[in-house]
């Protein structure tokens, strides 16, 4: 469904809006709700719980600030104050978060003093770094979203259950729904993977750049037959530190060499690992051949296949070659055979190499687990170490 009142620019005060709005009923029957949206965060509710302040009418004392602050909203309860900053689009800055921490304090009336930064951020910002010890605690909206969506309504009193979908449906229109599992129906579903996969591997210090693609759009006759959703879906994950490469002011989207996920949409499979591009970097080709076997045996013994390709992994006329035998991986990279390491002045070449394992489980915490151990891996073996690749290689951007 499209939410009525979703609207993806300056939405931030109409969101503050709808959310306090559904938390004040909710509110009537007890802090059950509340509490289950902060269930990761140190800060908890009793059921005397109630909006006391908001945006458009603040605290009633100021603290010794340069600015004095206006918080989102504010709830409190008979041993606790907690001020909520939302931000949807605008920035936060820890001046502010400072100046908001003082305005509770001067309104806390001994009670203890929380507040809470919600943004879209995929991890916590290097701000809340300064506020070790402090009071100061920060989630994002997707989280809350996820919480939400795998609530079962019979754990929640009867009169927060209306509250708690009218959340869910805002939350779903503002993209923010959770990733729930591959539907052939539901195209959308590839664009959660892809947005709650984010928020998992950056914790690793990777990163995937760009826009991403829902494939939504339907067409009687798709311009050179192809599909609404490709086969393939293929997402990079670059090392954070790893410059941006452009060409002639456009963004350069096929990497070089770079560890991905790839999602057959077809089977609904996940596999993650790397891809080298052998005709892009001459380098990445001449270590594949001059050490395919050792590469080969080390990815075999730790459950990869590998695939091989002459053009995009989507390519229907030639589609990638795979493999889980050792012996014919070991063949695929040497000189002769195939020819995949061939230069590419040759006819008979291949442009890509992947060595990808199956991460698939019915678990999504499963899942995404396995997603990020195998990117783990891959970081700590072609990233963080110089035992088959020059960090270089990786980084410079006349290489890349």
């Amino acid at each position: 469904m499209r939410y009525p009142y979703r609207n993806p620019a300056g939405y931030e005060e109409r969101l503050n809006r709808q959310v306090m709005g559904h938390l004040h009923y909710s509110l009537q029957e007890g802090a059950t709700l509340l509490n289950t949206m902060l269930e990761d965060l140190p800060v908890s509710f009793g059921d005397d719980a109630s909006i006391v302040a908001h945006q458009y009418d603040p605290l009633p004392k100021s603290a010794d600030t340069e600015v004095d602050r206006e918080i989102d909203w504010v709830i409190r309860d008979a041993d606790t104050l907690v001020g909520f900053e939302s931000k949807y689009d605008a920035s936060l800055g820890s001046k502010q978060l400072r100046d908001e921490l003082a305005k509770l304090r001067a309104n806390a009336d001994e009670r203890y003093v929380h507040l809470v930064a919600i943004t879209r951020h995929a991890s916590a910002p290097s701000l809340f770094d300064e506020f070790d010890g402090d009071p100061v605690y920060w989630t994002n909206w997707f989280t809350i979203a996820t919480r939400l969506e795998r609530t079962d309504e019979r754990d929640v009193p009867p009169a927060q259950r209306v509250p708690l979908r009218m959340l869910r449906d805002l939350f779903e229109g503002e993209d923010m729904e959770p990733f729930s599992g591959f539907d052939h129906q539901d195209k959308l579903q590839y664009r959660y993977f892809v947005r709650d996969l984010r928020t998992r591997v950056d914790e690793i210090d990777l990163e995937n750049r760009g826009k991403l693609h829902t494939w939504t759009t339907e067409s009687q006759d798709p311009s050179g037959g192809s599909r609404i959703v490709p086969e393939y879906i293929g997402i990079p994950f670059v090392d954070e530190d790893r410059p941006p490469h452009n060409k002639a002011g456009r963004p350069k989207s096929k990497r070089a060499t770079v560890p991905l996920v790839v999602v057959d949409t077809d089977r609904h499979e996940v596999y993650a690992g790397i891809v080298f591009g052998i005709q892009k970097v001459s380098r990445h080709r001449k270590l594949l051949l001059e050490r395919g076997n050792s590469i080969a045996e080390r990815y075999h013994s730790n459950g990869y296949e590998m695939w091989i390709g002459r053009n995009s992994i989507n390519n229907t006329t030639v589609p990638p070659e795979k493999t889980r035998d050792l012996d014919e991986m070991q063949a695929w990279l040497s000189d002769t055979g195939k020819k995949v390491l061939a230069h590419h002045d040759e006819d008979d070449n291949y442009r890509n190499v992947w060595f990808l394992r199956g991460c698939s489980q019915t678990d999504l915490e499963e899942l995404f687990d396995a997603i990020v151990r195998t990117l783990r891996e891959q970081k700590a073996w072609v990233i963080d170490s110089d035992e088959y690749l020059e960090g270089s290689s990786l980084s410079d951007p006349s290489t890349v």
